[in-house]
């Protein structure tokens, strides 16, 4: 990977050929310093100490992305956390500021969350057409006609294994803990194809109305036949969806049948008897596809982070 640019919460910090553009609103502390792993070379910069952003070029995609980074804030009460669990969430464009804000309070206020550091992986433009196809190129794991980009999620979850998830672990030596990969929606359907193909890229996964129509329910379809383990190594999966994903009445989403392939895949998870799989799933009542988002990464995050049995609920 390599740096070709940095955002900083809304101010451009430009590329040295291009124009420079004046910061307003407050002032944009430029902390770079030079990063050296086997696959990337980057330059970080931050807007305090708690935040930084950059732009790079994955090897393993072709193409780049911009990735934010927060640290966990000190608790109210008590010292600066000495070591910190990772959360990965995919469509950082959209989910990096609530993810961050959720898991600093859950975190600060009643220690319902171990310190977590937050990595968003997004694209650094609030263009939808073109969000829309570099999601449809990243998080769909067969090729489809009519998306011409689309069936690259191999190669972004090799690019999330070899190459973010190290520089991550070089450049913040606090972040030594478990991690988990958080996606909604497409986001949910290249976590879904994490868990079962890959589960040993991440510790943990919380998948939001996942995309499961994708080629005619290729996922649900084939469960039976992932590995979903490697050696003694499985997934903890958390599903959600909301109640309000499917019916009459909801012409924007029912045609996509987000929460029977929720349950289906769930229940056909949980007939499986891989050593370590663990498997939740929860229909949220009275939320919808977008509102269901916030709600399921704190109650994944509270579920994975118990001791509790794997189980599927409705409701509450």
């Amino acid at each position: 990977m390599r740096l070709t640019g940095a955002r900083c919460y809304g101010h451009t910090v430009h590329h040295p050929t291009r124009h420079r553009a004046a910061h307003r609103h407050h002032r944009c502390f430029d902390q770079r310093a030079n990063v050296q792993s086997t696959d990337c070379a980057a330059k970080w910069t931050s807007c305090n100490t708690r935040n930084r952003y950059l732009r790079i070029k994955s090897r393993r995609v072709g193409a780049e992305f911009e990735i934010r980074v927060a640290s966990p804030l000190p608790p109210f009460i008590g010292g600066t956390p000495s070591n910190y669990d990772v959360l990965y969430v995919l469509d950082g464009d959209f989910f990096f500021g609530m993810a961050t804000d959720m898991t600093r309070l859950m975190y600060r206020l009643f220690g319902e969350l171990p310190p977590i550091l937050v990595v968003g992986i997004g694209y650094g433009t609030i263009d939808g057409a073109v969000i829309n196809d570099r999601r449809n190129r990243d998080f769909t794991p067969t090729a489809d006609a009519r998306a011409p980009l689309s069936g690259g999620a191999s190669h972004f979850l090799n690019f999330l294994r070899d190459e973010l998830k190290p520089l991550i672990a070089e450049r913040y030596s606090q972040a030594t803990g478990s991690s988990t990969l958080f996606g909604s929606s497409m986001g949910g359907l290249v976590a879904s194809f994490a868990a079962l193909e890959r589960p040993d890229t991440f510790e943990r996964y919380i998948i939001a109305s996942p995309a499961l129509w994708w080629d005619d329910h290729l996922l649900v379809r084939t469960a039976s036949q992932r590995p979903l383990s490697r050696g003694e190594t499985s997934a903890r999966v958390f599903m959600a969806v909301g109640a309000l994903e499917e019916g009459a009445g909801i012409p924007q989403t029912d045609g996509f049948r987000l929460v029977s392939n929720a349950r289906d895949l769930a229940q056909r998870l949980q007939m499986r008897s891989a050593p370590g799989l663990e498997v939740w799933l929860h229909v949220f009542s009275d939320e919808t596809h977008t509102s269901v988002v916030p709600a399921a990464l704190t109650r994944g995050l509270r579920t994975l982070y118990r001791n509790v049995p794997s189980l599927t609920r409705d409701g509450q």
